[in-house]
């Protein structure tokens, strides 16, 4: 048999080489599921939470460790083809990610134990989920405040003036501390998590 080979027939057939061994190549790979999360909780979601996941769904887990304001700019930078699979953002956060339309409502044939989440729990008719039910509270020194502290309205008294710290901003408990000095300054209701 007499094969000439043109340079157009070697391209057109090394062109087609790739396209003939992708299908094994997309079997072999794996799947990511990317989560984007507070950059503290890495540790504990890399070492007892991923670990349990990866194994039941056979799938590899990349955690995205940030704030959840910049979560928030990711997923409106990546609108038109989203990167993260999975988003934990505190509710401040969420509320205006679902606002601009940022994340899918959780349904329950996509997420079957969410009828096991306790219906406070559930936002919005599944709009997100907390993960956890967190509290913000006042810490103090026992031995110079051995009452304890009354109140919130007793960190803005006179007296405590240079002696209050209050975390930052950008993390919810900072947040929940500007809610309760922006409530006690105004008289405003703290409604859905506002003033």
């Amino acid at each position: 048999m007499n094969l000439t080979l043109s340079r157009r027939h070697l391209l057109t057939t090394a062109a087609a080489i790739p396209l003939l061994a992708r299908p094994a190549i997309l079997r072999a790979e794996t799947k990511d599921l990317v989560v984007g999360g507070a950059a503290g909780m890495a540790g504990y979601m890399k070492e007892f939470v991923f670990p349990v996941v990866e194994k039941q769904l056979g799938i590899h887990v990349v955690f995205d460790g940030t704030r959840s304001l910049v979560n928030l700019e990711k997923l409106r930078a990546d609108k038109a083809a989203p990167k993260m699979s999975v988003v934990l953002m505190d509710d401040p956060v969420m509320q205006i990610a679902w606002d601009d339309g940022l994340i899918a409502k959780l349904t329950p044939s996509a997420v079957p134990n969410l009828a096991k989440i306790k219906p406070a729990a559930v936002h919005l008719d599944g709009a997100w989920a907390n993960y956890q039910q967190p509290w913000a509270g006042i810490a103090y020194n026992t031995k110079a405040l051995p009452g304890g502290v009354a109140s919130y309205a007793t960190l803005w008294d006179p007296a405590n003036k240079g002696k209050v710290i209050v975390p930052s901003l950008q993390n919810t408990e900072g947040l929940w501390t500007l809610l309760a000095a922006s409530h006690l300054e105004t008289g405003k209701a703290i409604q859905g998590g506002a003033v």
